[in-house]
């Protein structure tokens, strides 16, 4: 009778990713969204920091490590970084996003994104896999080692087969 409130917290442990649209910081990208990164990808690797946060070019060290590492390997995985926190502007970024070299998007956020996340609007490395759950976060940023170790363990599932799944549905029903 008594249900608590949907949306009474930004991020639930083991959900799903929040859907997003935000605007690249190169203007010939435009949009980007989660789906577009899902689509036809093994895993999405999200760089979340703050302007002139030391965070961002940790991310960007880890990142180009985590390619070289997973090079070869048959799996396509979508990086990107997103600016979050208040009054997030473009021309605050450009001399980051000249650094990136549209390795990967570089994505605007005004915390409507970034409080959804794990980590809250700050500074943190979130490993999303194929269907959009989020399977590992850590703050500030993550190893190359921890996101490959990430991608692989989202790519093998959870661990639970269509039996469980159906035997708590049995069970329930015979609760009824």
């Amino acid at each position: 009778m008594n249900l608590p409130d949907i949306d009474s917290e930004p991020y639930r442990e083991g959900g799903a990713a929040p859907p997003f649209m935000l605007l690249a910081h190169d203007s010939e990208i435009g949009s980007v969204s989660l789906a577009d990164l899902l689509d036809n990808s093994d895993a999405v690797i999200i760089g979340l920091f703050t302007p002139n946060s030391p965070n961002a070019d940790r991310q960007f060290t880890d990142f180009q490590l985590t390619r070289q590492l997973m090079f070869g390997e048959g799996k396509s995985i979508s990086f990107i970084q997103i600016a979050t926190g208040e009054g997030v502007q473009a021309i605050n970024l450009n001399n980051y996003a000249a650094k990136l070299n549209k390795s990967w998007p570089l994505l605007l956020d005004d915390d409507s994104v970034g409080i959804s996340l794990p980590s809250g609007a700050t500074d943190a490395v979130v490993v999303i896999d194929s269907v959009g759950f989020v399977t590992k976060w850590k703050p500030g940023s993550m190893s190359s080692a921890e996101i490959k170790e990430a991608i692989d363990q989202s790519s093998s599932g959870s661990g639970k087969s269509p039996l469980t799944i159906f035997s708590l549905i049995f069970l329930s029903l015979i609760h009824i």
